[in-house]
């Protein structure tokens, strides 16, 4: 684990090819606020086209091209297309899942799963931490910032043990 990397949280870019052609675009790591803009901008465009939100399979797929749509950017973190709706009329199948595969290689090399992360990250991360606190606030995972929180505030308590 890169502990720079992961102190940067969402301005995290990564450079990468857009297939098929020599041009550079970045694939930025997305916060909980990105993945919440996506849930309710599918939520309103289903309810736009009176469409089942009971419809999960069509509905995770279609958060996850909106979740594309906001990790690409320029190498100044502008997305790279203006609206949603161009940037899908330029996605086909095969580069949604390229894209995808990247994205989420590089949200989790710089906001890795606190389930997956074994102890010894955690706690090099943890001293950090404590050294400096103020890098915290750009983690982008709540779940690990939970798990800090709660590391941190917990204190082992002596228990007074006979007269």
């Amino acid at each position: 684990m890169d502990i720079n990397k992961l102190k940067l949280g969402a301005n995290n870019r990564k450079p990468v090819k857009w297939p098929g052609t020599k041009e550079t675009v970045y694939i930025k790591v997305l916060s909980d606020f990105d993945y919440n803009t996506a849930v309710k901008e599918t939520d309103l465009e289903y309810k736009d086209r009176g469409i089942n939100l009971a419809n999960v399979t069509e509905r995770s797929c279609f958060i996850e091209q909106y979740c594309l749509f906001l990790s690409i950017v320029d190498e100044k973190g502008k997305r790279l297309f203006d609206d949603f709706k161009t940037f899908s009329e330029c996605l086909t199948h095969e580069l949604r899942l390229e894209f995808c595969d990247i994205q989420m290689a590089w949200q989790e090399e710089c906001s890795p799963n606190i389930d997956y992360m074994p102890d010894k990250e955690f706690n090099v991360l943890l001293k950090e931490v404590k050294k400096n606190p103020e890098k915290v606030k750009n983690i982008s995972s709540t779940s690990l910032l939970r798990r800090l929180i709660i590391t941190l505030a917990v204190r082992p308590v002596k228990l007074q043990t006979g007269n």
